[in-house]
């Protein structure tokens, strides 16, 4: 099997965004794989090009096709450009699964960010990762957001630190596992599955869990942000304890929650939010997403 040339329903989109395509001619659906749509995010086509190579390789029989495309643009023209890609595709294909993969300028577990999409968050439930809801609300516009709004199933990936080999191997333990529960590949067909399963728990174990998005501190660039040392990602933090330190002082936990650090994405001044996000675990009777606070509280300076 061969990675197929661009067909009819891709012959609009620039070289520069096709990483590329992969099909065995059988109906199914279009697994979408987006990498490097955020301005400081290198989740580059490297995993992507060695999972195309690793499914001609193996000669894998999917049902549908594969089309892996890469962002790698701060513009809003071009993410614009993109996400009338997406739209166009829309029109070709009854199903459309997809994965928009990222990495972090700082450490994490991986998780997947998803918006309150019934169908996304059904996908997500499969997956041996933490999920978080509700980030697009403090940071709208992203890009899975627009995919759920024409109604593709699917999510943001946290894969890892930038260029680290662990965001490498888990965005290719990610994506055998997205073919399978996307109903573009059976299970037995995948070598290794339950390896790459295991990949992708050995951070979420015992059991993967769901959190929401309560409170976001925002920094500006001119605030001498520093994070304390030793946090992680998901870890519990109570109310008024010291998170990290600006020109103002020590800047305090303004509820109970789990810590989210920074994404380190620029916005469209060009300037990193180095904020941070308090979660907390959702209950299989959330129906809504809380409304987002501002956390902007700082005490007295370090003595």
């Amino acid at each position: 099997m061969k990675l197929v040339e661009p067909m009819n329903w891709t012959e609009d989109i620039p070289a520069e965004r096709l990483i590329g395509t992969y099909t065995t001619g059988t109906p199914g659906p279009l697994v979408l794989i987006i990498a490097g749509v955020q301005g400081e995010d290198v989740a580059d086509a490297h995993p992507v090009r060695a999972f195309l190579d690793l499914l001609q390789s193996q000669d894998v029989r999917i049902h549908g096709t594969v089309l892996a495309l890469a962002g790698n643009s701060l513009h809003a023209s071009e993410l614009m450009e993109l996400i009338g890609l997406t739209q166009r595709l829309s029109r070709h294909h009854a199903e459309i699964c997809f994965v928009d993969l990222h990495t972090t300028a700082v450490p994490t577990i991986p998780y997947l960010n998803i918006s309150a999409h019934d169908a996304s968050l059904q996908l997500a439930s499969l997956f041996p990762l933490h999920s978080v809801t509700g980030l697009q609300r403090s940071n709208p516009g992203c890009f899975h957001e627009y995919c759920n709004l024409q109604g593709f199933r699917g999510f943001a990936f946290e894969s890892g630190q930038h260029r680290s080999a662990s965001a490498f191997s888990n965005q290719i333990a990610l994506l055998w596992l997205l073919l399978v529960f996307a109903g573009a590949l059976a299970r037995k067909d995948v070598r290794n599955f339950s390896r790459y399963e295991r990949m992708l728990a050995l951070d979420s174990a015992p059991e993967r869990r769901t959190f929401k998005l309560t409170s976001h501190y925002r920094s500006s660039a001119d605030d001498d942000f520093v994070m304390q040392r030793g946090l992680r990602n998901f870890d519990y933090v109570r109310k008024d304890c010291c998170i990290a330190s600006n020109r103002h002082g020590a800047v305090l936990a303004p509820v109970d929650g789990f810590l989210l650090l920074p994404l380190d994405h620029r916005n469209e001044h060009g300037h990193a939010d180095k904020g941070f996000f308090l979660l907390e675990e959702a209950s299989a009777n959330d129906e809504e997403l809380p409304p987002v606070q501002t956390a902007l509280r700082h005490s007295r300076t370090f003595s």
